[in-house]
């Protein structure tokens, strides 16, 4: 089963026609913020510099993914799970890391790729 790609751009990404045509074969990278639905949930991906608390304490979203600080994190505040994937490149931290969201059981698996 496909699983297409979404992703906004950060901070730092400035070549944004090349990023965007790389990613082409496995889906579409947007400016943020993205909103869509699936699995029956509300979710916003962003890239933010400041607190993801502030988009869960608004109580339109299920799921909300965000970046900018290159460390993993997923917690619930309120209804809304937040996840922060960390950062899957490991140029900044030295660590490696990506989270896969599974919408039926409303879960995240925090993975570190060595």
């Amino acid at each position: 089963m496909g699983c297409p790609v979404k992703a906004v751009f950060g901070n730092c990404d400035g070549e944004k026609a090349g990023l965007a045509a790389a990613l082409e074969p496995f889906g579409l990278i947007h400016q943020a913020p993205l909103v869509f639905e699936h699995g029956g949930r509300r979710i916003l991906v962003t890239h933010l510099n400041r607190p993801a608390e502030e988009f869960a304490a608004k109580h339109t979203y299920d799921v909300v993914i965000f970046g900018h600080t290159h460390k993993p994190d997923v917690r619930r505040d309120g209804k809304t799970l937040l996840i922060n994937p960390g950062e899957t490149g490991g140029w900044v931290t030295g660590r490696c890391t990506v989270a896969f969201y599974d919408p039926a059981a409303d879960e995240v698996n925090l993975v570190t790729v060595s």
